[in-house]
Formats: structure tokens, sequence, C-alpha cells
């Protein structure tokens, strides 16, 4: 077994050793940062390719690999069978100073499935100097200082612009019309109740004094019309549109069941008895009935209020009417104090 293994190890060296690498510059001489052409051949027994290395440099630096410009190979047909050239040549740039040291540039060579890493050998080419050696005109010298920032016309055009018209906002925030402080609104007074708003109307038709004869039906239409809002309000009845006779008997029921105070229709029947009197059959009264009847109607609301502890808010607007008011007065009445509730 061991004599098998040493005639395989003794096939397989010429093909692990049939591979060479060389590389070449056709140029003689050369110039710093100067591209150049770098030629690579590489000779190989029954290879199938080869893989040089790519952009970048190669070796310490001093040649750096651009691209590369062309590929081929060839076959050595019957006089060398097996035998394959490639060749490659790559674009490369050189950074040194008098001697160019080309280093090795390492190949990859594809054969029977397997890679054999071959390399070329290292040589030197001389570089020209593009300044004359002793020469110190060449020598570096210090950096010149920066160039002043130039301000194009259009950009000095937009800074002022920008500038005048934060100028005329300045201004016209500063200038423009303050508009009034809205007045606040006058604080809605507490809505009066029916018991109220019936005294206020009383209280002005003793105001405008005791009428005439011939103004007493006025005086009466006014003062049950008073009347009857207030019951229509207080006590939901449709008071405007009832009778006298009826609106009492509708009273008395009330009282009965507890929903006003004792006496409310009595008062009533006061109230009306004169006021229908004048308004209907044209009576002619003096000082006396007058001032009974507003005696009563005040009467009438003091029972109503005294069942009723709880007050509604009144309504927006009182029934409207198409009676006449009382007009002209004569002798003032001196003013009367509301009667208290009954009971």
């Amino acid at each position: 077994m061991a004599g098998v293994g040493l005639l395989l190890l003794l096939a397989a060296a010429p093909a692990a050793h049939g591979q060479a690498a060389r590389a070449s510059v056709a140029a003689e001489t050369l110039r710093v940062g100067e591209p150049f052409a770098l030629s690579v051949v590489v000779t190989s027994q029954m290879g199938e390719g080869v893989v040089l290395p790519g952009p970048g440099p190669l070796g310490d630096g001093s040649v750096e690999v651009v691209r590369e410009l062309h590929r081929s190979h060839r076959f050595g047909g019957t006089a060398a069978p097996g035998l394959r050239v490639d060749s490659v040549v790559l674009e490369a740039t050189a950074f040194a100073l008098d001697t160019l040291v080309v280093p090795p540039v390492p190949v990859r060579v594809l054969a029977r499935g397997d890679t054999v890493r071959v390399a070329t050998a290292s040589f030197t080419i001389p570089l020209a100097h593009l300044v004359a050696r002793g020469d110190t005109t060449g020598a570096l010298r210090p950096t010149r200082p920066p160039e002043p920032f130039g301000w194009p016309a259009w950009m000095i055009a937009a800074l002022l612009a920008a500038a005048l018209a934060v100028l005329g906002l300045a201004v016209y925030a500063l200038r423009r019309p303050r508009a009034p402080a809205t007045a606040s609104a006058p604080r809605a007074e507490a809505p009066r109740t029916p018991y109220a708003l019936l005294l206020d109307r009383l209280s002005a038709l003793e105001r405008a004094g005791t009428p005439g004869p011939d103004a007493a039906r006025a005086f009466c239409i006014a003062l049950t019309d008073a009347v009857r809002d207030y019951l229509a309000t207080r006590l939901a009845l449709p008071a405007p549109t009832m009778t006298s006779a009826v609106l009492a008997a509708r009273l008395d029921d009330l009282e009965r069941r507890g929903a006003t105070g004792p006496g409310a229709a009595d008062h009533a029947r006061r109230v009306f008895a004169t006021a229908d009197l004048a308004r209907y059959a044209d009576a002619r009264f003096t000082d006396g009935p007058l001032r009974d009847a507003l005696d009563g109607a005040r009467a009438l609301a003091g029972a109503v209020e005294a069942a009723r502890p709880t007050r509604p808010a009144l309504p927006s607007s009182p029934p409207a009417r198409t009676s006449p008011e009382p007009a002209g007065a004569q002798t003032a009445l001196p003013p009367r104090s509301p009667v208290p509730p009954a009971g």
C-alpha cells in the first residue's frame, strides 16, 4: 500500500509543477501616477483558466491595479498537448520615487477541478524625474491663503428682499388698528314669576289713576286680562277663553283639591262681578268699585300663591290680547301694598 501511494504522488507531481507565470511592462521608464500596461502570461498543464487580482494595491502599495484591459488564451496543440497559455493585460499606476519595484502578482490556476496558486517574479522599472536633480525651484511651497468668498448678486438681492419683508411685517404689526375690546354681554336677568308680573300690571293700573265713568270699561278689560293671564300661567288653565262663571267653578274645584288657598274662587267672583258689568253692560263705575276690584285681584293672587311654595319660571311672553288698555287718567290713587297670601 505504501508503494502504491508513492507511485500516485510521483504521478501528480508533474501536474503541480507544470504551472508558471511571468509579468512584464512594455515601457522602459514610467512617471509617478501615470497609467501603464502590466502584462501577465500564465502557462499551465491541463489548465482550465486563471484568476488574477482585481482593482486594488499590489504588495506594499507601490503599484495599484486599476482595471483589466484584455484577456486571451491559446493551446500548445500537437507539439505540446495539454499546454494552455493565458495572457492578461492589466492597467496599473505607480507610486514610488526613482525606481519602481513591481511586486509579485498572485495568480490562481484552475486545473482538473483544483486550484493551484502561483506568482510572478518581482522586477524593477526606473521612474522618470519631473524635476532635474538639485533643482529647488520645483520644491513644495506653502499653501496660499484662501480666496475671499464672493457674494453673488442674486444672493444679495434675496437677503435684501427678506430683510425688507421682515421690516414691513414688523411695522404692520405695530401700526395696525387694534380691534376694540368686545364688551361683556350684560348678565341676563332672572326670569320673573307670574305673581310678580301680575303685581306689576296691577300697580301700573293703580298708578294710572281711577278712570272716569266713560273709561271704566277699558280699565276693567285690562284688569281681567291681567288676572286671566296670571291664572293661565300659574294654574295651566285656558283662562283667557273661559267665561267668568266657568273659571270661578274651576277655581272652586281646585280649592277643594288643595291646589289653591281658601277663598280663591270668591276673590275671582269679586273681580269679575264688577269687571263684567263694565265690560259687557257698559256700567259706569266710580272710584270705589274699581278699587275693590283691584284689591280682589291681589287677594286672588295671594290665595293661589299660598298653595304653591315653588314658582315656575315665567314664560317668554303672556298671551296676546286685543282688548285696549285703559286710556287717560284723572286723579291718582294712593299706592297700596299687595294683599298677602291667604291661609
